[in-house]
């Protein structure tokens, strides 16, 4: 497929060539060529590692000779291809050579103008023209050659292949072989388990015997050894009564000592009941001490209990005052509040009379001004009454004008005078006024003191209140202090009074305990002096 395309390939450039009359350029290859006609295949690397493996075992003699006719085919394809190669590198300088000449005749012919032409020139071209349709052909021929020769090949290769795929008949005769062979292998293994079966059943049977072999000589052997035992047993009856009579001996030494033993044990058990009653007797002293010390605890339990109760009576009285005390804060509180309204008040009120003082301080000063004023104008008038009558009395008399004269100063006289009195009335009126006021800036400044006194004292009052109230917490901590004191001191004392309980209790399970041992040591040495009599009874009788 990849020759018919290349092929195909080429028809279409010659075809452009002839169409557009090119000269056909032909490349030379860069192949480095080896001659594989002069090579022996022994010496090859492939055919030298082929015996080695063959030499080591890992191939064997029939792939070997496989792969060495597979190896020769393709020797042969590389030296029919080398050839080939070798003519067609000798075609392509040739050709080279030949397209060298037409581009020489070309060039030449190019130099020619355009406008000359001869017979000789177009009879050129046709030359050219049918050389290059001839070339054209002559390669055309050689692709199909070649295609030829490498179908050729291509045939041989299949065409040895072929040859050595096995023919169907030849398989079916050799599947008949192996099917007769596997036939008899089987036939052979049927027998031979039918040989394994009955050896099986025959080493059964065999140890079967075996077993009841084995056990009837055991019996035997048992039965010798019970007659070999009786025998011996008795061989060894003389014996055994000497070392019985030898040992009723031993015991009878082992009781005389465990007799002077018991003795001296009782001695001791004599002693240490001695000590426990003397220890019984300090127990029950000490717990009649405890009885005693437990009861004067409780009697200062009575007591503290007694003082517990009266602290606590103490503290609802405590907590009574203090709540009597906090409604009195509360009231002398809600009167502190009003008191400081009311000085509020009458601060507000003093400093609005006190402004109207004085503004009328202000109102008199002024008055005062005009009374001056008015006295200055009184005495310049007095100064000028005095210095007209003065000037009436150097003036001669006439009749007429020293009565209009007189009238006249009369009049101004009169005038005055009703000046004088209104200003005398106002100034009395504004001296009344003022020392209204006075009176009342008096009172008001009395009420202040008043006031100032009232809240000094409510202020005292609140500071003894509080020291009262951080005197009574005081108290409260102190009587609260006592009764955690207390309470411990309680809950120390319940505590030494379960530890001593417990004493007791530890002391009489000892008691019993002792009684107990007392009782069991009492029987104890009861039967020793009864097996004591009845000892000395058996030896009186044998005496």
């Amino acid at each position: 497929m990849e020759d018919s395309s290349t092929d195909t390939e080429k028809e279409e450039e010659e075809e452009k060539d002839e169409k557009d009359q090119e000269p056909i350029y032909a490349i030379v290859p860069t192949i480095n060529i080896q001659d594989e006609r002069f090579v022996d295949l022994s010496e090859t690397p492939a055919f030298i590692f082929l015996h080695e493996l063959h030499a080591m075992g890992k191939l064997p003699g029939t792939r070997m000779a496989e792969l060495k006719a597979k190896y020769t085919l393709l020797h042969d394809a590389v030296m029919s291809t080398q050839e080939s190669e070798v003519q067609l590198l000798q075609n392509a300088k040739r050709f080279t050579e030949q397209v060298q000449q037409q581009q020489f005749h070309l060039q030449q012919a190019d130099n020619f103008p355009e406008a000359f032409s001869t017979e000789v020139s177009k009879m050129r071209e046709q030359l050219l023209k049918y050389q290059n349709e001839y070339n054209a052909v002559k390669e055309r021929e050689f692709h199909n050659q070649y295609r030829l020769n490498s179908l050729k090949e291509e045939k041989i290769i299949i065409m040895k292949e072929f040859e050595k795929i096995p023919k169907p008949g030849e398989m079916e005769k050799k599947m008949k072989i192996l099917r007769e062979s596997t036939e008899e292998l089987r036939k052979e293994i049927m027998q031979k388990k039918l040989e394994i079966k009955n050896l099986r059943e025959d080493l059964a049977s065999k140890q079967k015997q075996l077993l009841k072999e084995q056990k009837e000589l055991e019996e035997l052997l048992e039965h010798q050894v019970v007659l070999k035992d009786e025998v011996a047993h008795h061989q060894t009856i003389p014996v055994q009564i000497g070392k019985e009579i030898e040992k009723i001996t031993r015991k009878k030494v082992e009781m005389e000592k465990k007799k002077i033993l018991l003795e001296q044990e009782v001695k001791n058990l004599n002693d240490s009941l001695k000590k426990v009653e003397n220890k019984v007797s300090a127990i029950v002293e000490e717990k009649e001490n405890v009885i005693k010390e437990v009861e004067g605890k409780r009697a200062l339990l009575e007591i503290k209990e007694r003082e517990h109760n009266q602290l606590v009576k103490l503290l609802e009285l405590a907590r009574e005052n203090e709540a009597t005390s906090l409604t009195e804060r509360g009231i002398l509180d809600l009167n502190l509040r009003n008191s400081l309204i009311d000085k509020q008040n009458y601060h507000d009120e003093l400093s609005r009379k006190q402004r109207e003082k004085e503004r009328d301080f202000r109102n008199l000063r002024k008055m005062e001004l005009l009374l001056k004023v008015s006295w200055d104008a009184l005495t310049q008038t007095q100064a000028m009454h005095q210095r007209l009558l003065l000037e009436i009395e150097a003036i001669p008399k006439d009749d007429s004008t020293l009565s209009e004269r007189r009238r006249e100063l009369h009049k101004e006289v009169e005038v005055a005078k009703r000046n004088l009195a209104q200003q005398k009335i106002i100034s009395e009126m504004e001296s009344k006024l003022v020392e209204q006021q006075l009176a009342e800036e008096n009172k008001l400044l009395k009420e202040q003191e008043n006031m100032k006194e009232l809240v000094f004292n409510l202020v005292r009052m609140t500071q003894i209140k509080i020291d009262e109230k951080e005197q009574k917490s005081k108290d409260f901590l102190k009587a609260q202090q006592k009764y955690t004191n207390i309470v411990k001191e309680i809950k120390a004392k319940d505590l030494e009074i379960r530890i001593h309980k417990k004493k007791k209790c530890e002391i009489y399970r000892r008691l019993k305990e002792f009684a107990k041992l007392y009782d069991t040591i009492r029987n104890e040495r009861n039967k020793f002096v009864n097996l004591l009599h009845k000892a000395h009874q058996k030896k009186k009788k044998k005496k």
